[in-house]
């Protein structure tokens, strides 16, 4: 997997609401309109978890 380089600023985690180093994690869209999601080291472990999570289950899922 290629090294995926960030830019941490000083800002708000939209996942858990903490102040402190944030970094973009892409654009989020509402029916209000899209804008720029940050998150924090926390809950970016927590997001790749769950992905991971994820991606192991459908490798283990029947064939349809």
């Amino acid at each position: 997997m290629p090294e995926v380089k960030t830019r941490w600023v000083d800002g708000e985690c939209w996942l858990c609401d903490q102040d402190g180093p944030v970094v973009w994690i892409g654009p989020v869209t509402t029916i209000f309109g899209t804008c720029p999601m940050f998150a924090c080291q926390l809950c970016i472990e927590r997001l790749e978890a769950r992905v991971r999570r994820h991606n192991r289950e459908q490798d283990n899922a029947p064939p349809t």
